[in-house]
């Protein structure tokens, strides 16, 4: 009777080896192409070589096409649009999100114009008319708006007169930003994120999410991008005694509002000295929700931190 029982468990064994082997050389290689082609999505941008049909002179401002190579990996050059303002000395950088470009939130480029600041808006590698094939959310992204400030300082700008405004991916990115440079003295932020996995894991959610980990080996291994490194929550508490604003809906439904919380806690209100929580705002669509209170806190914000 032992001997038998033996026998079949020993019969049940070989049947869950083979079981694990057949899966194994079965279920790892689609695990596998499924990472591939969700890395592949969440880093690419379909609408890039193009922008949208806006131009600042729409809105009766004269603007100048320029262009900049960036440090980041491979060079790219940068494309954009500088507004410029004869009597004004500040100077805002508009930092777009993912799939964004320059002509992104065009209804603030005039009031911030008359508001007296000369303002430069530009494309991201990867996206608009910038070189790049892919982005990387943060990782290289960062080295654009470093360039950009060198930009500007070769126009005559001075630090302590340049300021920041950015949207999801464009937020955490000059939030990254700052904390590698002193010549960005002040930023509002709108949707950004705290920890890039922590979002990557909220996007995909439910049955999706194992495959989040063998994504981010898959940019690391196809595109040298290691997604992991992006914690803006870390970069804000590395920024001394400049000042940020954060902007969050709380219906946002890409980047939680908890992210807003996790920033403020990190860098603590001597950082952050205007934090809204705007209510019944979806991703990046605070300023739609409240365009008069928007416009005047940012303007408030920037008239008191630049100089």
């Amino acid at each position: 009777m032992a001997k038998n029982k033996t026998r079949k468990t020993t019969r049940w064994l070989r049947v869950a080896r083979l079981g694990l082997l057949i899966l194994l050389i079965i279920g790892l290689p689609c695990y596998l192409i499924i990472c591939y082609f969700l890395a592949d999505f969440y880093t690419k941008n379909d609408n890039h070589g193009k922008i949208g049909a806006y131009f600042p002179s729409y809105d009766g401002l004269t603007y100048q096409d320029i262009s900049f190579q960036s440090k980041a990996k491979d060079n790219p050059t940068i494309r954009g649009w500088f507004i410029p303002h004869s009597n004004s000395s500040k100077v805002l950088i508009k930092a777009h999100g993912s799939r964004g470009d320059r002509t992104n939130f065009l209804e603030l480029n005039k009031p911030l114009w008359e508001s007296g600041y000369n303002l430069l808006l530009f494309d991201f590698q990867g996206h608009g008319l910038s070189d790049g094939e892919r982005f990387s959310y943060c990782e290289y992204e960062r080295y654009d708006l470093l360039n950009a400030v060198d930009f500007l300082k070769s126009k005559g700008f001075k630090s302590e007169s340049i300021g920041i405004i950015g949207w999801s991916m464009g937020a955490a990115c000059s939030l990254m930003a700052m904390s590698l440079t002193n010549d960005i003295k002040a930023g509002v932020f709108d949707a950004a994120y705290g920890d890039l996995a922590r979002v990557g894991y909220h996007q995909l959610g439910g049955p999706l999410i194992p495959f989040y980990f063998g994504a981010t080996v898959m940019s690391r291994v196809f595109w040298d991008m290691d997604v992991d490194i992006i914690k803006p929550e870390v970069a804000i508490t590395q920024l001394g005694k400049r000042h940020v604003m954060l902007i969050q809906g709380d219906s946002d439904s890409v980047v939680p509002v908890s992210e807003a919380y996790y920033l403020l806690k990190a860098a603590g209100d001597k950082t952050v000295t205007d934090f809204w929580i705007v209510p019944g705002a979806n991703h990046v669509q605070a300023y739609f929700k409240q365009p008069d209170a928007y416009l005047r806190r940012v303007v408030k914000f920037f008239d008191k931190e630049l100089a």
